[in-house]
């Protein structure tokens, strides 16, 4: 990436190493495209990340304009690891993924919500507050 980047905070434990950067973009608060070094083993206990190969994330956004720069909507990013969580569940069955089921659907929820609500008040997409 040529932009400048931003580390995330966050790790996924047991590591501590920082694999999530965001481009910086100061209008619109950096939230819109995300490279992350995908995990490629363990060894010897520990995680390897490959810093080489990154895997780049884009979400929709609408801009100032009225155009859109084409993205992933939040809620398919999080449809896609509730799928993957209810299969992997399927074949090790764990109260932790019951648990990370009911948070990703409650996510959802809210997502839903939200959006409802904007619909409500007329500022469904548009960048009003």
């Amino acid at each position: 990436m040529d932009a400048k980047t931003i580390m995330v905070e966050g790790t996924v434990y047991p590591s501590t190493e920082q694999t999530i950067k965001v481009i910086e973009n100061q209008k619109y608060g950096s939230a819109y495209a995300y490279s992350i070094n995908p995990m490629s083993k363990l060894e010897n206990g520990k995680t390897v990340y490959n810093e080489s190969n990154p895997t780049h994330l884009r979400f929709v956004q609408r801009l100032e304009d009225g155009t859109w720069a084409e993205g992933i909507q939040d809620e398919q990013l999080v449809y896609v690891l509730l799928d993957r969580v209810k299969k992997l569940n399927e074949k090790i069955p764990s109260v932790w993924n019951k648990m990370k089921i009911k948070a990703l659907e409650i996510y959802l929820s809210a997502c839903k919500g939200r959006v409802k609500q904007r619909i409500a008040d007329g500022k469904f997409g548009t960048l009003k507050k």
